[in-house]
């Protein structure tokens, strides 16, 4: 769970341990400027807790300590990747390389050259225990042009998945999906039936998240360029990998900065610290 720790850090300093009501240590990182989660202080922390109920209210428990007990954000979240190594962790993604060949760049994800045809590309993580309350966050970005066409897809899918937009027959995944060229926003849910279009921004040369969250029986997409967000809609828990990339490349270079799972229940529980 995501919370501020600006008033505390002011009065007692950046060097601190999170603890439960029971006196456990939780691991925490601090949330950057752009989102990603790592060591260097800030004004809010991502910590790990246990599973609650929705919207449970926890206690916290703030001590000031010689050292940051800071951690990388792998030991907070269930799934993180800041994509600042050298190259992808084939050990944690599977490279879609249908209509290119990823890889990364500056601290991002990207896109190569477009192959030719119509399909996926991207990098989809193995597979992992899926289940309500889950949450997939990503920032990506769009070059403004250089092709003609890119699709992105933000979400959980199946190893066989495909599909790229609502008229063209998804199957098999539960995500976020931007027709770039319309442009509209959708949420695609499991097998293809009741997709929903909920926004028409354009997202050509814009820096933006994407949440795809699963709440019961339900997923809903959102994202940062008009804060919109689609409705609840069916989602599978056959779905087990994560997906980021492109259903439809055609040249527009698309990159993603970082990715982060939670499985914090929805409602978000609450928090208020204690000294």
């Amino acid at each position: 769970m995501r919370v501020s720790v600006q008033q505390l850090t002011a009065e007692y300093g950046d060097k601190f341990q999170v603890l439960s009501p029971q006196g456990a240590s939780l691991p925490y990182c601090f949330e950057s400027a752009s989102g990603e989660c790592g060591t260097a202080s800030g004004s809010h922390v991502w910590v790990r807790v246990p599973d609650v109920k929705p919207q449970s209210k926890l206690v916290l428990k703030f001590e000031a300590a010689v050292n940051s007990a800071a951690q990388a954000a792998g030991q907070v979240f269930d799934l993180y990747d800041d994509f600042n190594a050298g190259s992808v962790d084939v050990a944690r993604w599977t490279l879609i390389t249908d209509e290119c060949n990823p890889y990364i760049e500056a601290g991002w994800v990207r896109s190569d050259g477009h192959k030719g045809g119509n399909s996926e590309c991207g990098v989809m993580s193995k597979a992992f225990q899926v289940k309500t309350g889950m949450r997939v966050t990503t920032r990506l970005k769009l070059a403004s042009g250089g092709g003609d066409d890119c699709d992105p897809v933000v979400g959980m899918v199946r190893s066989d998945f495909n599909g790229f937009s609502n008229s063209d027959t998804p199957n098999y995944m539960d995500a976020w999906v931007s027709d770039d060229e319309t442009p509209a926003q959708y949420l695609i849910p499991h097998q293809t039936s009741g997709y929903e279009a909920f926004g028409s921004s354009n997202i050509r040369g814009q820096t933006f998240q994407v949440e795809v969250a699963l709440h019961n029986s339900q997923a809903r997409a959102c994202q940062t360029i008009d804060g919109k967000c689609s409705g609840w809609r069916g989602w599978s828990a056959a779905n087990d990998r994560v997906f980021l990339g492109a259903g439809w490349h055609q040249g527009i270079t698309w990159y993603y900065d970082w990715v982060r799972v939670t499985r914090y229940v929805y409602p978000e529980p609450t928090a208020t610290w204690v000294l």
